[in-house]
């Protein structure tokens, strides 16, 4: 699953620079995020080439990463954001689309903790991912929660969580 577009920006790609920040994008992954930012009607240079690089069995990121940079550039995004920032907007992306119902709560648990809790050094604010994650109460009062109750409980953490956190927005400019 990809996270829902933010306007202007293609599908995925806060999931996109999540991975980039981790060290863990793939030649693959970024010619299937061009490929889909093609589809979705974000069509530049850059990203012809980068989604003409699928072709390649598995295509290198050494070998993507110039094209890769600039299809960022075309959409203004920095091709080196702060990490903090970028995990963060990955972690709204993804509760979004939890409160959105596009994805479940167990493995939108799994994702929020390995890609942004665990990274972020369980930042205070982050830790109610990380109890929700370990079947706990989102407070850290370490009662259990399972089934339809952990449901309620995560997306109910969801929507305060998503509440408290400064507007979204489109990542800095590379001119900011």
């Amino acid at each position: 699953m990809t996270a829902l577009p933010r306007q202007g920006e293609p599908p995925g790609t806060r999931r996109l620079l999540a991975n980039l920040c981790l060290e863990c994008l793939s030649g693959p992954e970024a010619c299937r995020w061009a490929l889909s930012a093609l589809e979705a009607g974000f069509d530049t240079p850059s990203r012809r080439i980068l989604a003409g690089m699928s072709f390649d069995p598995q295509p290198g990121f050494f070998e993507i990463r110039p094209y890769l940079d600039a299809a960022l550039s075309e959409l203004n995004l920095p091709a080196s954001p702060s990490r903090d920032e970028v995990l963060r907007e990955y972690a709204r992306a993804l509760a979004e689309e939890l409160l959105a119902g596009v994805r479940p709560v167990e493995a939108t648990l799994e994702v929020i903790h390995r890609s942004v809790v665990s990274p972020l050094n369980h930042a205070k604010d982050l830790m109610g991912w990380c109890y929700l994650w370990e079947g706990l109460t989102p407070d850290g009062s370490f009662g259990a929660v399972t089934g339809p109750e952990l449901e309620r409980a995560t997306r109910d953490f969801a929507a305060r969580w998503l509440a408290a956190q400064p507007s979204a927005g489109p990542l800095p400019r590379r001119d900011a």
